[in-house]
C-alpha cells in the first residue's frame, strides 16, 4: 500500500543529515522529530546544536551532552519538525 515513511540519516564530523527516501503518508499522519541521541561524540562538551530546515532556515536546540559515556542527546520536539521533510542537524563543542 506503499503507506510509509523511510528516511536514511548519516552522520559526519559534527553532523546528522537526513534524507526522506519514500514518503507514503497522508497528512494526517504527520510524523515529528523529537529526541536525537549520537553515541561516540567525544568527550569535549557539545555547547550548540542547530537544525537546518529545507529552506535553510536556522532552529536553534539545546543539547545534553555526557562527556562520559561521550553521548550527545538533542530535543527538538518543541520545534514540532516533520520527518517527512529532510533537515540537518549540526553541533559545535567549547573548543
Amino acid at each position: 500500500r506503499n503507506e510509509y515513511l523511510l528516511t536514511s540519516f548519516s552522520a559526519e564530523s559534527n553532523k546528522l543529515t537526513s534524507q526522506v527516501v519514500h514518503n507514503g503518508l497522508t497528512a494526517a499522519d504527520h510524523v515529528i522529530l523529537g529526541e536525537v541521541k549520537v553515541w561516540g561524540a567525544g568527550n569535549i562538551r557539545v555547547t550548540e546544536a542547530t537544525l537546518i530546515d529545507p529552506e535553510g532556515k536556522p532552529h536553534q536546540l539545546t543539547p545534553q551532552h555526557d562527556l562520559e559515556t561521550q553521548e550527545l542527546i538533542i530535543d527538538a520536539t518543541s520545534k514540532a519538525f516533520s520527518l517527512h521533510l529532510p533537515f540537518t542537524i549540526s553541533w559545535r563543542t567549547a573548543f
